[in-house]
């Protein structure tokens, strides 16, 4: 009865869709889900067979059951074929949201299985020229935006597809006469002859085709090796032909910084066909399709790096075309950046134009583009460094480190554009930039004299964080002096941004966002600094060198002046507990004052309190390695003999955030050595907590719990703990368990043994 009621019960259907289908994974008879699947698809059955509206419903039903387990198993041929008839039905009918349920559905069908998997009399090439039309001629943006279910749909029929793509160029750029057309083909064909009498409703169509020949090349079937050489020729057609067409735009007179002119969008449409074309896996040998690869082979010949290249140069002369347009040279910046990660060729092409222009000038591409907007240039400039970035990974050491050295010598820009070429470098290139950067230490490392939350000091602190953080520095042997040499430096502009930032944050007036997006850059900058195991910090100290100590002070004390901000800005809380967590492996080096190192171990324990797990790990870790160095060092440091003294008196808390860390069923994992440890060493303190115990540990179950936890813990750590097994007799770990055990066994109301 609810079946025949679903077209008039629309709150139903509505109820219907919002129903997660991993709701019926029960396997009983009545409940599971292939039952639940049965009953959705007899409500759709009766869905299809109404209005365009309801039709719809059915297929956003299909799609809904599909989104976490395939359900094409289930339908039956019938209702198959019904679904087919349906979509020829109305898809001149709907609107574009209803329009992308029908693609979803087929696009998702066709993602999982193959023409080979199932017997019916759809005939599938004709719907997809049907849907292919509609998509074609659509003057509605998200129509084409349903690319990605369009192009797994286009597996159904590729033989068609070509075709259809074929008919379309053909007719778009020529007046010739087809032979021979079906009605689908009559009707394209017209449509074409109309459009084409308008130069902007060509562009437009034109536009739509390229997306959809991108969205058919990007999604096609890999496994498909018959089609591979079809594929590839079908791709060097448009790419040759696409040729033409640029020449066509650049000659047509109109406001290139117009991101909305009809030739903007036909020229973005053909970057991401190239950029589809680029991602294929169809030129690459090294992709992760090795064996689908057809079009060049291991050994280039001429030809293939000719074809290649001159998509390269495409690239170049879209450059001073569209200089005034910020959005198009972004999306021509990353299409280079792509061209360039094909591992085998670039080598070869490497005195190909135009790659061999950036290592005679490296600013070949960004010096074309307008400066008209300074913001919008140094993002566009940005993009295009992250791609110098990519092609520096690529190449030796003799290219890179002239190119670089020009680079560096434009004062200018060179912080930033230094800055987004390691976002994506790589170990080889890393090296040189570093030594690079070394070499110009004096010039690159300067300290602005504005105000900490100027626009200069931000371009700085993204270089030195960007420098810092960047992991290559470890890979320098120890008698190298290039670590080190970075170090004293960035951390001399760390000391004096931390000076400055630290009066501004103790001001009365709230800081601007930009002063807390540097500060948050030079603590992330500091905090990758101190945890880089390339520098040894204590070699520091015998030559009398307080860089470290002065680093880790001014670290400290620029957190404490911003600690009040936190909430504001998740990101200090993030890098607070970094720090804190990367300070406490060196706090014998630094040797904060008493007030300093209670106020960095009470942050400790305040953040084992935390509820982020990430958070807990790094108070407990940090908690943990100065109880450690305290305890290995006692008896030769002073200092980590007074640190056992001040940590003594953090028993209780920490028990306590152990305990609810157990309660709360988070990570015990994080306490164990540090538990275990605290309960050897400070063992008046640790059996003093029995009444805390009993108060916190009220309910019976919650005692069990926290009895089987520690019986758990004393296992793990007995047999494996960080503490001087020599010490054993003199600590009498042993009995101070025992004694513990007897201790948790009187407040056991169920006297669970141990």
């Amino acid at each position: 009865s609810i079946v025949q009621s679903i077209p008039t019960n629309l709150d139903f259907l509505d109820k219907l869709l919002t129903t997660r289908m991993s709701c019926f994974n029960n396997g009983d008879e009545v409940g599971d889900r292939e039952w639940f699947v049965k009953q959705i698809l007899s409500v759709v059955e009766v869905c299809i067979k109404q209005s365009p509206e309801l039709s719809v419903k059915g297929f956003q039903l299909l799609c809904g059951l599909n989104r976490e387990r395939t359900i094409f198993e289930y339908i039956p041929m019938p209702l198959m074929d019904l679904l087919a008839t349906r979509t020829r039905d109305i898809i001149d009918q709907v609107d574009a949201n209803q329009f992308f349920f029908i693609v979803k559905f087929w696009g998702s069908f066709f993602t999982n299985l193959s023409l080979n998997d199932f017997t019916t009399s759809v005939n599938f090439g004709q719907l997809f020229s049907i849907v292919y039309v509609k998509m074609l001629m659509s003057e509605e943006e998200e129509v084409i935006a349903n690319g990605e279910y369009f192009g797994f749909f286009s597996r159904c029929d590729a033989t068609t597809m070509f075709a259809l793509f074929k008919m379309t160029f053909t007719w778009m750029m020529s007046n010739d006469l087809p032979q021979k057309m079906g009605p689908i083909e009559q009707k394209l064909y017209n449509q074409i002859q109309m459009i084409k009498k308008d130069i902007y409703q060509s562009y437009h169509l034109l536009t739509n085709f390229f997306y959809l020949a991108s969205y058919f090349v990007s999604y096609r079937e890999l496994s498909d090796k018959e089609k591979t050489s079809a594929f590839v020729e079908f791709v060097v057609m448009l790419v040759t032909s696409s040729f033409q067409l640029n020449k066509t735009i650049f000659n047509h007179q109109f406001n290139t910084a117009d991101d909305q002119s009809p030739e903007c969008h036909l020229q973005k449409s053909m970057i991401d066909f190239y950029g589809g074309f680029i991602s294929s896996s169809l030129w690459d040998p090294n992709a992760k399709n090795e064996t689908d690869f057809v079009t060049f082979s291991k050994t280039y010949t001429p030809s293939d790096l000719a074809f290649l290249a001159s998509v390269l140069k495409q690239i170049y002369m879209m450059i001073p075309f569209w200089k005034e347009n910020y959005t198009l040279l972004r999306s021509i910046f990353s299409l280079f950046d792509k061209m360039i990660h094909g591992k085998s060729f670039i080598d070869i092409m490497l005195t190909m134009e135009p790659l061999s222009f950036i290592y005679q000038n490296p600013f070949c591409f960004v010096e074309q583009v307008s400066t008209r907007n300074p913001v919008e240039y140094m993002k566009t400039r940005a993009v295009f460094f992250k791609g110098v970035g990519v092609l520096f990974a690529r190449v030796s050491s003799e290219i890179i480190l002239p190119c670089l050295m020009k680079i560096m010598a434009n004062p200018l820009t060179r912080l930033v554009d230094v800055t987004n070429i390691l976002k994506t470098a790589t170990t080889n290139s890393c090296v040189c930039i570093t030594q690079a950067i070394a070499t110009m230490e004096n010039q690159l490392f300067q300290v602005p004299t504005t105000d900490p939350s100027s626009a200069e000091w931000g371009v700085v602190c993204k270089f030195i964080k960007a420098v810092s953080t960047n992991y290559t520095l470890r890979l320098f042997g120890k008698e190298s002096t290039v670590p080190l040499r970075l170090f004293l430096k960035i951390a001399g502009v760390i000391v004096s941004f931390s000076k400055v930032a630290y009066t501004v944050a103790k001001s009365t007036q709230e800081p601007s966002a930009l002063f807390f997006e540097n500060v948050i850059l030079v603590l992330q900058a500091g905090v990758a600094l101190m945890g880089n195991s390339s520098f040894d910090f204590a070699v520091l100290s015998l030559y009398n060198d307080e860089s470290f100590k002065l680093l880790a002070y001014s670290m400290y004390e620029l957190l404490s002046a911003v600690h009040r901000f936190k909430d504001q800005y998740p990101k200090l809380q993030r890098v607070n507990a970094v720090y804190v967590a990367t300070v406490a492996r060196y706090v014998l080096v630094v040797q904060f004052p008493e007030t300093h190192i209670t106020s960095l171990i009470s942050e400790a324990v305040s953040l084992m309190g935390s509820k982020k797990n990430e958070e807990t790990g790094q108070g407990a870790n940090a908690f943990s390695c100065i109880l450690y160095l305290a305890y290995n060092h006692m008896n030769r440091i002073p200092y980590a003999k007074s640190l056992l003294g001040l940590l003594r008196q953090f028993v209780q808390q920490v028990m306590h955030y152990f305990i609810t860390n157990i309660l709360n069923g988070s990570q015990m994992s994080y306490f164990t050595n540090t538990v275990f440890s605290l309960m050897v060493l400070f063992p008046n303190e640790f059996m003093g907590i029995k009444d805390n115990l009993i108060q916190e540990l009220c309910e019976p179950q919650d005692i069990n719990l926290f009895i089987s936890s520690f019986q758990d813990l004393i296992i793990q750590n007995t047999s494996n703990n960080k503490l001087n097994p020599k010490d054993a007799e003199k600590y009498n770990y042993d009995t101070r368990i025992s004694m513990f055990k007897k201790t948790l066994k009187t407040i056991s109301q169920h006297g669970v043994a141990f």
